[in-house]
């Protein structure tokens, strides 16, 4: 609980407020009445500042409450009005995805754990609140493209294709970006830490010893591990981007160890923060610069063209739905269905 100070009889008289985590910031009324409480208001606002690094002013706390929190009731009622619910099944799908983001930022399957702690790290929350925040979005997202479908369709219609020239001047200015940094393809052996380092490091050595650096050895135990019954994981290829947040990943060591290294290369154990692994380059590609149909990584067939029409596609699509849903909000908003503690802002 924090201590507020604010003018309550006049500019002279100043009084100490306290606000408590139950004290109600704002009330939604448009089917029902919903209090927003601050204890809410403070996890939306710490979310943001975590993730923009920067923190709130008190207009900035205020405008995140009006343009945020109320608006989302507000649909949210709506669409329960109307018998909109969330699916399941397109939520679940909606995890599997980024679970397998990072199975792929990783280079192997991601456990339920470190699924768990990668969502309560970047989102601060824990799975259960994350799986029922994703099916209040999609409860959002689906009564605004309902809307849109009945009422705006003209709006979605309107958006068109990026020109040529689009593209060609998004390209001109952002080309100092276009660059695919050195690359290197690993097939990888990893032996997770878990909660026993030593069994880990065991473990480790013992596959480092049958392996011998040896290119052949090495396809045979990937082999073996590809179950991920054996204490060890395999596969690959994955790509490694030379670049701050790959190292942030693996270690300076891991980083310095196999760029060092030749096609068909194995390495030796390498421990990082979460495994060891034993690695083998199958490619490499050095730096390089990116014209407009340049592929914008090996093996994918997607143009540097392509991907910024893509881009540029989606950026046009999401202002025109951004358009309807505050057309909608403004609708659903007519007769003040809500009230605001503006006291309570600044809690």
């Amino acid at each position: 609980m924090k201590k507020i100070f604010f003018a309550l009889l006049s500019a002279l008289a100043v009084f100490p407020v306290f606000s408590a985590d139950t004290d109600t910031v704002a009330t939604v009324k448009l089917t029902k009445t919903e209090p927003i409480y601050v204890k809410q208001l403070r996890t939306e606002v710490e979310l943001l500042q975590k993730l923009t690094g920067q923190t709130l002013t008190l207009d900035e706390r205020k405008k995140l409450l009006t343009d945020k929190m109320i608006p989302e009731r507000l649909v949210l009622q709506a669409a329960e009005r109307d018998k909109l619910y969330a699916d399941e099944k397109a939520v679940d799908q909606q995890i599997t995805r980024l679970r397998q983001a990072l199975s792929q930022q990783q280079g192997r399957q991601a456990t339920d754990a470190e699924f768990a702690e990668a969502v309560r790290k970047e989102m601060g929350m824990d799975l259960p609140a994350y799986r029922a925040e994703l099916k209040r979005q999609y409860i959002i997202q689906q009564y605004v493209l309902k809307y849109a479908q009945e009422k705006k369709s003209g709006i979605l219609q309107s958006v068109k294709e990026p020109t040529d020239k689009e593209i060609s001047d998004y390209y001109n200015l952002n080309k100092a970006q276009a660059v695919r940094p050195d690359t290197v393809y690993l097939n990888m052996i990893q032996i997770p830490i878990s909660n026993n380092k030593a069994k880990a490091k065991e473990k480790g050595d013992q596959l480092a010893r049958e392996i011998s650096g040896s290119a052949a050895k090495f396809d045979q135990v990937s082999v073996r591990g590809a179950s991920g019954n054996d204490g060890y994981r395999a596969g690959g290829p994955t790509p490694i981007p030379r670049n701050p947040e790959a190292q942030q990943m693996f270690g300076a060591d891991f980083m310095n160890t196999v760029f060092s290294m030749k096609l068909g290369d194995v390495s030796r154990l390498i421990e990082t923060p979460a495994a060891y692994y034993i690695v083998k380059v199958v490619d490499l590609y050095e730096q390089r610069n990116l014209g407009l149909d340049d592929q914008i990584q090996p093996g994918n067939p997607m143009t540097m063209r392509e991907y910024i029409k893509a881009g540029l596609t989606q950026q046009k699509q999401a202002e025109a739905i951004k358009q309807i849903q505050d057309e909608l909000v403004a609708e659903l908003s007519k007769g003040n269905p809500y009230t605001i503690n503006e006291k309570y802002i600044n809690y």
